[in-house]
């Protein structure tokens, strides 16, 4: 059985525990954000929160019959503003691109170059929507999960 506590976990409230690549467990944090996970076999296994950049490897061995985990998310959030949004706007010199958070509507804006490239860093994860303002030009539902780099045209 794997169970433990999560401080700081806010909106992640879905664990799952992978071994080889499948998923072999799920659980919901409960009121006090804490979660169980019986009935698991021996082995090496990656637990994952959902929405989340958050990996932790847990190993059981044969002779365990319990393994406690107590986690902090709070790192996490920090870690996961690493994402890059970049891409080209044709003849858009000059133009204004709006980049739109989903979840809070926190909102970024640049300003293509003359070689008609823009560029967001830093993102966390998230949901975004981006425009460039005035062609109407639109791409909605960019997921980002804290470290990849997306291209858009």
């Amino acid at each position: 059985m794997l169970r433990g506590t999560v401080a700081n976990a806010g909106s992640r409230r879905v664990l799952t525990l992978e071994k080889n690549g499948t998923e072999c467990a799920r659980a919901s944090l409960d009121i006090n954000s804490r979660f169980v996970m019986p009935d698991l076999l021996p082995g090496h296994y990656l637990l994952r929160a959902e929405n989340s950049t958050f990996t932790q490897p847990v190993e059981l061995s044969p002779d365990q019959d319990e393994m406690l985990l107590n986690l902090d998310f709070s790192e996490v959030d920090s870690m996961a503003s690493k994402s890059v949004i970049s891409g080209n706007v044709a003849g858009g010199a000059g133009a204004v691109v709006v980049l739109l958070r989903g979840e809070d509507g926190e909102e970024w804006v640049t300003m293509v170059r003359d070689t008609g490239r823009f560029r967001f860093v830093d993102l966390p994860l998230g949901t975004y929507n981006i425009r460039v303002q005035g062609q109407g030009s639109r791409i909605d539902g960019l997921t980002l999960d804290g470290v990849i780099t997306r291209e858009v045209n």
